[in-house]
């Protein structure tokens, strides 16, 4: 399995504290049958230089290497990409946004507001894309606006946006999850992460939700989840096809 969503490196955002818990979801990640993993970083362009960013996830990154270094099952079965989980902003657009992408791909996770639609998203998006950057929606049941509207994920999907959902809404069930059911189901949403953080909170959980996924849906959702996440990781953009334009029927979204 393909992890492109995590907060693994160490000391540098809200995730792993340090080397040892880092390798301590390392091992978790390998247990549950990841191999590939996309480290992405919350980075904020509002708060913090671009340049200083870098350098503060490549030391992240050594140290992190070298903590794992000392498990050789991990040092030959996982892969590892540096990406990051950007926060939107316009002044993406002022600065070399490239370099965020996941390695080796033109793709770019991108967080959004939980609490409103932001100004400027879609001239950002389409300024973005002018410079082959493919975004990708980080876990979209948080935000509200597009949970009321599902619609939206019809459009970015036509837009050849790509967008993710968290293994732990799948997991946790209840009224969230039987909506995001439905838009997995209609390829409304592409991408199944983790998003882990930590062992306690948030912790690797992709076998589990593909596990249900495949129980509650179908296995030709859940392997379509698990070629795009490998795809993307690859650099090998998976085709959005067979998008369903859901539509609101007494008060239930068909």
């Amino acid at each position: 399995m393909t992890d492109l969503h995590c907060h693994i490196l160490p000391g540098i955002d809200d995730g792993a504290k340090d080397e040892a818990e880092a390798v301590a979801l390392l091992k978790k990640e390998y247990e549950s049958g990841v191999c590939k993993i996309a480290l992405t970083s919350h980075y904020n362009p509002e708060s913090m230089d671009l340049e200083q960013f870098l350098f503060y996830r490549q030391n992240a990154y050594m140290h992190m290497k070298q903590a794992a270094a000392a498990y050789p099952v991990l040092e030959k079965n996982l892969l590892f990409k540096l990406g990051a989980e950007v926060y939107f902003s316009p002044k993406l657009c002022e600065m070399d946004a490239a370099k965020l992408c996941l390695e080796g791909t033109n793709c770019m996770l991108i967080e959004l507001p939980v609490t409103h639609k932001p100004y400027y998203l879609e001239q950002t998006f389409y300024e973005l894309q002018s410079r082959g950057i493919v975004p990708i929606i980080a876990h979209a049941e948080r935000y509200e606006f597009v949970m009321k509207d599902p619609a939206i994920l019809y459009h970015w999907g036509a837009a050849g946006f790509f967008v993710q959902v968290n293994a732990g809404t799948v997991i946790r069930g209840g009224r969230q999850a039987k909506l995001i059911r439905k838009l997995l189901k209609w390829n409304l949403i592409q991408v199944i992460s983790s998003d882990v953080h930590s062992i306690e909170h948030r912790p690797p959980n992709i076998e589990k939700g593909l596990h249900i996924v495949k129980e509650s849906i179908g296995k030709d959702v859940a392997d379509r989840l698990l070629q795009n996440g490998d795809c993307i990781f690859d650099g090998d953009l998976p085709d959005i096809m067979d998008i369903h334009y859901p539509k609101k029927f007494l008060g239930s979204w068909i």
